[in-house]
């Protein structure tokens, strides 16, 4: 059964079992709007009908309600904490003023999150889904674009992103129901095993959420990481970096399709408002784009977010949110890996964000049901 379907038939058997009554009067309850009891209907936001048993305890479906009349909420209350919060038991629904669905969660014998939840916009449109276990995440997670089309997933296990996940890894798309393998690092450690020293002549520090370049007038460093995308993938690569200080001049960004010295593509930017692009294939340069000024390009001290994009033959280049210039990927050379560059000169340099995202053909989708 697909996730549509599925979603169909539990709002069907939700909407069935709400409608079951069981003859008494219910009670009129009602709350501020922090969910305080008050005697005062002038008062209240919010008012609830209620139906207790002979015990004290609610029977049958128990509704809320916006002081206009508009249901806010209904659902199956089993009793109330010390606190006096309601355990909820079963299928329970919440609603926006406008009627639209906000909220459906299903709740175990003891309150806890079972199950998945459901969350929509205010115009109908899905917006998150959780699946539940003993109250916690375990399963799917998506998120949705505002069309409804899937925007990321990833998999819980009592909570936590599952391991096998690899910590970093998660799955996005693009808006269209393609899905993307992402890999992001904040750089509050080094799990992705970025390369990393310090000589006499450089330092290539991570921490406090930075990978940190600091440099003297010598040719170049860069730090890599291993990725996994093939020559025939599309993929987008991101970081946000910051010059710091020195020669404003010199170029800092990203190498990817890196094999050696002799086989690498590169794009990188400066703080005076330039930015560079090439590739080097069997030794031989080949520049894309020579120093080129763009006002897309925050100046100085400002952080600059830099991208590439390959889409089928094409590569695109980014920087904060704007397309610099295009070229095709055939004239690129590939390579298992991906790292951030300094050209030469006197300079430090901080990168504070890296994101890798690319398209496996080869891998199952894990999430077939995301695409109705």
């Amino acid at each position: 059964m697909d996730m549509k379907s599925k979603l169909f038939l539990l709002l069907a058997v939700f909407t069935v079992a709400v409608g079951t009554g069981f003859g008494q009067t219910p009670s009129i309850e009602y709350f501020t709007a922090d969910w305080g009891r008050t005697n005062d209907r002038n008062q209240a936001v919010f008012y609830r009908e209620i139906t207790y048993g002979a015990n004290g305890v609610p029977v049958g479906i128990t509704k809320d309600f916006y002081a206009d009349g508009a249901l806010q909420w209904q659902g199956f209350i089993a009793g109330f904490n010390k606190d006096g919060a309601e355990i909820f038991n079963g299928w329970c629904s919440w609603y926006f003023p406008n009627g639209q669905r906000e909220r459906l969660s299903h709740f175990d014998k003891s309150g806890l999150l079972d199950s998945t939840t459901f969350y929509w916009r205010e115009n109908g449109v899905l917006r998150l889904a959780e699946e539940y276990k003993n109250g916690l995440l375990n399963g799917i997670t998506t998120a949705f674009y505002p069309d409804g089309t899937p925007q990321l997933s990833y998999i819980c296990t009592d909570g936590m992103i599952d391991s096998k996940l690899e910590e970093t890894k998660y799955y996005a798309y693009d808006g269209t129901g393609k899905y993307f393998i992402t890999n992001e690092d904040d750089f509050n450690d080094n799990k992705n095993k970025w390369t990393l020293g310090k000589t006499d002549e450089y330092s290539l520090t991570i921490a406090q959420g930075k990978m940190t370049f600091e440099m003297e007038a010598l040719p170049g460093v860069s730090s890599f990481t291993q990725v996994y995308a093939t020559a025939t993938s599309d993929f987008v690569i991101e970081t946000a970096v910051r010059f710091e200080q020195g020669d404003s001049r010199s170029g800092r960004g990203m190498i990817w399709g890196f094999n050696d010295w002799n086989n690498y593509n590169y794009f990188i930017i400066s703080a005076n408002g330039y930015f560079q692009a090439g590739s080097v294939i069997e030794g031989v340069e080949t520049t894309i784009f020579d120093w080129t000024s763009s006002a897309a390009l925050k100046l100085g001290n400002e952080v600059n977010i830099i991208g590439i994009k390959k889409l089928g033959d094409t590569i695109v280049f980014m920087a904060n949110t704007q397309t610099l210039g295009q070229s095709a990927s055939n004239d690129m050379t590939p390579g298992p890996y991906v790292g951030l560059f300094c050209t030469n000169g006197k300079n430090t340099t901080s990168f504070d964000r890296f994101l890798f995202m690319y398209d496996d053909e080869e891998e199952d989708l894990l999430f077939p049901f995301f695409f109705f």
